[in-house]
């Protein structure tokens, strides 16, 4: 019987900017669709701001091909535009020492919408002794793997995280 154990980070984080989504940054427009208006945008957009014209123009200019004056006047515009946001939102948004929350892992006994503290049952942050020994025997049938699957001392072993950019800051 093999075992096969597989880790993973899944994480599916969404960017609306349309400077910085990693589906259309390589300019494949096709496989992206794209909702432009974020939520914090305010509805006072001006109306000659086509952001997808804009997604359009910045995905030209990182494909590295040239922009007519007008477009980067435009592009400009846009950048304008998305820095007036940005500095409104951190003027109604001060940054803050603390949110008020306690860490799970300093929570201890106590609960969080009804959810005890801690990394493991009873508050506590240190795994119980059975499931300790359990991981360990888990941890001690990981071997290297060969392409078809087969134990190998030339095989690997392989961590892959999964996601955006922000799954691999875990790692």
């Amino acid at each position: 019987m093999r075992t096969v154990v597989c880790l993973f980070t899944v994480s599916i984080y969404l960017a609306f900017n349309p400077f910085v989504h990693p589906a259309v940054a390589d300019g494949d427009e096709r496989g992206a669709a794209i909702d432009t208006k974020t939520q914090d945008e305010p509805a006072s957009t001006p109306t000659e701001i086509d952001m997808q014209d804009a997604q359009r123009l910045g995905n030209k200019q990182r494909r590295g091909e040239t922009l007519t004056p007008e477009e980067m006047a435009y592009l400009e515009k846009v950048r304008e535009y998305r820095r007036k946001l940005n500095e409104e939102f951190k003027k109604n948004n001060p940054p803050r020492e603390t949110t008020g929350l306690i860490p799970l892992t300093d929570l201890g006994k106590g609960t969080y919408k009804n959810t005890a503290g801690g990394l493991y049952p009873s508050g506590e942050n240190v795994p119980p002794e059975d499931h300790l020994k359990e991981g360990l025997k888990f941890a001690g049938q990981v071997v290297p793997l060969d392409a078809e699957g087969n134990p190998s001392t030339n095989g690997v072993i392989v961590l892959l995280s999964v996601g955006m950019s922000n799954t691999t800051y875990l790692w």
